[in-house]
């Protein structure tokens, strides 16, 4: 007898199970390796004698009568199971074929002297995949006789039927099913196997389709994952143009691992068009599609989806519920947010520690904190990471005193605080800066070792640099055994912010030394923090030097910290060098730069680089107008100031108070004190700088600017010292005029 045990997690096959049948294909003593088993599995071999009984019976020939041709029958059957009936279960009588065609009444006999060997072995491999809780067995090993399950029929039923003659063995749940997961060709499996890349495993299924070799499901489901891996697209192309070829495309599990790479390789649309076309769906497939909408934040699409999925009968599971509430993560998401919250209670799955942990930060992120806090105190059971989101999500929304009690809460209920809770609690510090507190939350890392970590130690870095604790920034740097880019970033954005600048620039290269390479937020927090003076020229042009090399002096935001701090420091031939040099400028760089030319009082290099500005398509914004307008004042051009005027009427920002003053103050200080008045006088709004500029304005007339400042009284605007600076000139006019 042929015996085939279980054992805890392995298929073991006894040593009875012998020869002519599989003929090797399985070998006493090996083992089938994570196969979880229903039952033993009996296979009662008929002896040489009983096989050529057999024969004798149906005659040299099949039904058919083609003796020659059994071969290519087999063939026939394993290109089309579902066009042949299924005797395997039930047949009582040894003369009832195991198959026999539909339509032509072809039969078939696995038990048969002129079965191929290669057929044999494909139907043990059946029979020992439907009796596994996997469901499928793949090869493990250049050896064709050791295989492993996976768990994609995990669920399915397995039904055990004995029949007359004492064959025990699973009844395959469909033959189609037989042929989606039951390799058909050993040699190619092998080959697949020992495919050691990408490009040669797709070559080794091309030429199964070319040459018309069936090809099992799980085979293209693992070239799949090499895909997405590798995140490959264009192999993945191929291969699912193999898989069309060879009318696998509305296999679900092939299907949904194709869809699974074109989320991963950001093609949507093409995942999209493989989920329109599938006759059937399943749970995974409507998660798959969900899930890669709510990746890219395809918010509505996600949620077209999910009611999609609900209005055609489908019912989420956990995961699906998981990857929807992905896409709810926004303030305009919260309605959905909330609608499918009522779905999840509806369903029992909010008491699902992982569901309930997503519900708590779907909330956070749209804005509901409230929310999230009822959800985290309706929890059932809690992890760290339900701790976490919770004190993440106060600490996002500035309420650091809760986040701080609802740590010091985690950790009398016996939970220990991993480097996310710190790092989460140090963020909450940030908006109170109150440096006792971090200390504490310092003092709580020093004793589970955690400060020491990459992450908790470049927070704590941080977050003592932003409360201007700079040297318990260096003591926490310091003692850092490891250190990536943030650390460093930290440190010297701290330095840099407080006026550090050359402790900055050598820590700046001693980064660089170490081996580290800096990234954007590096130069950033170099240029953007020092206060730099014109003696700090040569260190300027120093990081200047090291952007070129790191190719990073062309970026947007790194090209114009460096042009803003090169103007800053008088430098203004090297800022339009650099401003030159960048390729890609938005509104804030053309500003920057037209504000230098401005500062420095080169007013037609402003005004020319404002209309190549507006030639090369970008519209002046405010910051635009009221840099150009200083020009225009600073250079006392009437004409010039009436243009950029029509300019600010044009573009509907004659109503901003900024511009309006900037205004005022361009029209008096060129002479044209009517214009002034006419605008001031229209203003629906006046502030501070309004009233000191029209005051300034009719200095020369000292009558009118005294009186203007008692109405300012008047309306009870309080004047700043810059006020006072105008009335001894408006005295000085009042003298003058006799009075």
């Amino acid at each position: 007898m042929y015996t085939i045990a279980v054992k805890a997690q392995r298929v073991r096959v006894g040593p009875a199970l012998n020869g002519s049948f599989l003929n090797g294909t399985v070998w006493p003593g090996r083992q089938f390796q994570r196969s979880c088993v229903y039952s033993s599995f009996f296979f009662e071999g008929l002896r040489d004698e009983r096989r050529n009984h057999l024969r004798r019976a149906h005659g040299e020939k099949n039904v058919s009568g083609e003796t020659d041709d059994i071969e290519h029958l087999w063939k026939k059957y394993f290109a089309g199971p579902f066009q042949w009936w299924d005797n395997t279960a039930n047949k009582k009588n040894d003369r009832v074929p195991d198959y026999k065609h539909k339509v032509t009444g072809e039969a078939l006999w696995i038990v048969d002297p002129s079965t191929p060997q290669w057929a044999k072995a494909i139907y043990m491999k059946a029979m020992l995949m439907k009796v596994t809780q996997s469901g499928r067995v793949r090869l493990v090993s250049s050896e064709p006789r050791v295989f492993q399950g996976s768990s994609q029929f995990a669920r399915k039923k397995v039904f055990i039927p004995n029949s007359k003659h004492g064959k025990s063995y699973s009844q395959l749940t469909s033959t189609s099913e037989w042929r989606q997961t039951t390799p058909v060709n050993d040699a190619g499996l092998k080959h697949l196997q020992n495919a050691t890349t990408l490009r040669e495993a797709i070559a080794i299924l091309q030429s199964h389709v070319q040459h018309r070799i069936p090809i099992d499901s799980y085979m293209y489901v693992d070239v799949l994952q090499r895909c997405l891996k590798q995140k490959d697209l264009e192999s993945a192309k191929q291969l699912h143009d193999c898989i069309i070829k060879s009318r696998m495309e509305q296999n679900l599990f092939v299907a949904n691992k194709i869809m699974r790479v074109y989320n991963r390789c950001g093609r949507l649309q093409d995942a999209r068009k493989v989920f329109d076309k599938l006759e059937k769906k399943n749970v995974v497939t409507w998660t798959t599609m969900i899930g890669g909408y709510a990746e890219y934040d395809r918010t509505k699409d996600a949620i077209k989806i999910y009611n999609q999925m609900r209005q055609e009968g489908g019912k989420p599971d956990k995961i699906t519920y998981l990857s929807i509430m992905k896409a709810c993560v926004s303030p305009p998401a919260l309605k959905w947010g909330k609608e499918i919250h009522t779905h999840i209670r509806d369903s029992g799955f909010q008491s699902d520690v992982h569901v309930g942990n997503a519900l708590t930060n779907m909330y956070t992120k749209s804005g509901s904190i409230d929310d999230a806090r009822m959800i985290f105190e309706e929890m059932v059971e809690r992890d760290v990471i339900s701790w976490n989101v919770m004190i993440g999500g106060l600490a996002q929304h500035g309420r650091g005193q809760e986040a701080f009690d609802l740590f010091l809460e985690m950790q009398r209920d016996g939970f220990v605080p991993d480097a996310t809770t710190y790092i989460s609690i140090l963020n909450a510090n940030a908006s109170t800066g109150a440096l006792d507190w971090i200390k504490e939350v310092h003092e709580y890392c020093g004793k589970s070792g955690l400060d020491l970590d990459v992450r908790v130690g470049s927070a704590l870095v941080h977050m003592y640099a932003k409360s201007g604790s700079i040297d318990d920034a260096r003591l926490v740097f310091n003692r850092m055994i490891e250190r990536n880019v943030i650390t460093w970033n930290a440190m010297i954005g701290g330095l840099a912010r407080h006026g550090y600048g050359h402790e900055c620039f050598a820590l700046f290269l001693q980064m660089q030394r170490e081996g580290f390479v800096h990234d954007e937020v590096t130069y950033l927090s170099i240029l953007s923090g020092t206060s730099a003076t014109a003696g700090d020229l040569k260190w300027v042009k120093k990081v200047h030097s090291q952007a070129v090399k790191a190719q990073l002096d062309g970026d947007i935001r790194v090209g114009t910290a460096f042009v803003h701090m090169l103007v800053n420091i008088g430098s203004i031939d090297d800022a339009k060098l650099i401003f030159d040099g960048i390729k890609h400028r938005d509104i804030i760089t053309w500003n920057v730069m037209i504000g230098g030319l401005a500062q420095h009082r080169r007013g037609h290099e402003a005004y020319s680089l404002f209309s190549l500005m507006q030639r090369e398509g970008f519209v002046p914004n405010v910051g635009t107008y009221i840099s150009i307008l200083n020009t225009c004042a600073s250079s006392g051009a009437l004409e010039w100031l009436k243009e950029v005027h029509k300019h600010v009427v044009k573009m509907g920002l004659d109503s901003n108070i900024s511009v309006e003053n900037a205004l005022i103050h361009m029209y008096a200080k060129s002479g044209s004190i009517d214009d002034a008045r006419l605008i001031f006088e229209g203003m629906a709004e006046r502030d501070v700088a309004s009233w000191n500029g029209m005051i300034g304005g009719l200095a020369q007339d000292g009558h009118e600017a005294f009186s203007l400042f008692l109405q300012r009284q008047r309306e009870g605007v309080v004047p700043n010292p810059l006020t006072y600076v105008s009335i001894p000139s408006a005295s000085a006019g009042i003298e003058s005029g006799g009075s």
